[in-house]
């Protein structure tokens, strides 16, 4: 590069730009691969509106390209503000197959707006700023949970039919000023027969506590993604014997996306007790894990269908196996106590599985614990905090407790909140979970295996 050229992109690289970071890293591969030797003007007369006329030739080309008008496109506004979203180490992911919608409704003096859709055969990820004309009415709580409070409840129907997905559905919001909430909606959808390219119903009658109506309608596509998707429905009946009880059950679907990987299973039976939930996934690598999360939906009197969303396995497997857990009996036991100072450290759980904690972080009125699972975790997402004598510490008003995981990296953020604004946590120096009491056990010999070639 020229010393003519590499003067214009350090002018470049220095502008304060007012756009989102993504954006903004995007815009600079574009700049970095522009044509390395422009034309030179040759009169001298000319030589600085020849400059001038690079300069904007150079940035013209650059945002007219298809490359930006696709990277604006894409930004999702979302994770720019909310940094402690479930889904932040997931925003490139979720821009790279994003829909952007940008369609009101409006009722009651607050306008709903969907933003973005991020959609697989798995979930719907719904993008949505909720915005009244006066200031949004708080509860006695703080923000994170006011927000709670206010977000809409959203129904859903795609090509005119309902989306019911149980409690299988996942939502955050947080308050960006007194006047707008902004939201995403997690929908399963692995039940649901989407099309590539689908038109979507999106509509509630409460918002920001406000009583009302509001509909959008849309259009979304999904085939990018479903080009780098693996999805198979083996349909395999087999009957499971834990000890307890005899489970007959069919391995419906699995799907695995960049957006999120799931596993259907149906059980046939009229009972919603003892239903099959409890095993391990293994891939052909030698891979294991446990289910990320359980999604249920009741028994309609003849079976019960589940869906099991997991991480950890390799996408590129040819194989999984379903091994189940023949002997886990709930009940836990204190692990050993870990000084905070000797962090990462690993804690066995059982034979098969562990959890690696990496961090405790104190922050006003909240701690955060950052931990991976490793191999067959059942437990292990709570925990407890002792003084540097092992005495037990307790929050002084009560807390709250969530606990969201980085997909991209398996990291777990448990946070306790304390609803004492001034909590002390000078006197926190250990740390410990809990364990099963009895170990486990895995049905090696009924293992289910599931090609995925």
């Amino acid at each position: 590069m020229s010393s003519f050229d590499e003067l214009i992109k350090n002018k470049i690289n220095k502008e304060a730009w007012a756009v989102p970071k993504t954006l903004d890293d995007k815009l600079s591969e574009i700049i970095d691969e522009l044509p390395s030797e422009p034309k030179r003007v040759k009169s001298r007369s000319y030589r600085k509106i020849a400059a001038a006329a690079v300069v904007t030739l150079t940035i013209l080309l650059a945002f007219n390209s298809s490359s930006v008008k696709a990277a604006v496109s894409n930004v999702i506004e979302y994770f720019n503000i909310n940094k402690n979203s479930e889904y932040v180490g997931e925003a490139s992911t979720f821009e790279e197959f994003n829909n952007s919608i940008g369609i009101s409704a409006e009722d009651k003096g607050i306008k709903l707006t969907i933003d973005n859709i991020v959609a697989d055969d798995n979930f719907l990820n719904i993008f949505y700023t909720a915005e009244s004309k006066d200031d949004i009415p708080r509860s006695e709580y703080e923000d994170y949970w006011s927000a709670f409070e206010l977000r809409p409840f959203l129904d859903l129907k795609v090509n005119g039919e309902n989306i019911i997905g149980g409690n299988s559905y996942k939502d955050e919001a947080y308050l960006e000023t007194n006047k707008i909430l902004k939201g995403v909606y997690r929908a399963n959808v692995v039940e649901t027969k989407l099309t590539d390219k689908f038109n979507i119903e999106i509509s509630t009658d409460r918002a920001l506590k406000t009583e009302g109506n509001w509909k959008i309608e849309a259009s979304v596509d999904k085939s990018k993604v479903v080009a780098v998707s693996k999805i198979v429905t083996p349909n395999k009946k087999v009957k499971i014997d834990n000890g307890v009880k005899i489970n007959n059950i069919k391995i419906d679907k699995v799907a695995m996306s960049p957006l999120g990987n799931q596993i259907v299973i149906t059980e046939y039976t009229d009972e919603d007790a003892n239903s099959f939930d409890n095993f391990a996934m293994e891939d052909s690598k030698g891979n294991i894990t446990t289910p990320l999360n359980h999604g249920y939906r009741g028994t309609d009197g003849v079976k019960t269908t589940n869906t099991f969303e997991f991480i950890g396995l390799d996408k590129e497997t040819e194989y999984i196996n379903i091994i189940p857990i023949k002997s886990y009996d709930g009940r836990g036991e204190y692990t050993e106590k870990i000084d905070i100072k000797n962090l990462p450290f690993t804690i066995n759980l059982n034979n098969k599985g562990s959890i690696t904690i990496d961090d405790v972080i104190f922050a006003k009125n909240q701690v955060k614990v950052k931990f991976r699972k490793n191999g067959v975790v059942l437990s292990g997402s709570d925990f407890y905090f002792y003084d540097k004598d092992g005495n037990e510490l307790e929050f002084s008003n009560g807390s709250a407790l969530e606990t969201p995981v980085d997909r991209s990296t398996g990291v777990y953020t448990t946070t306790y909140t304390s609803y004492n604004e001034s909590e002390d946590f000078s006197k926190y120096a250990k740390i410990a979970t809990n364990k099963p009491k009895n170990g486990i056990k895995l049905a090696e010999d009924q293992k289910i295996r599931v090609d995925l070639k």
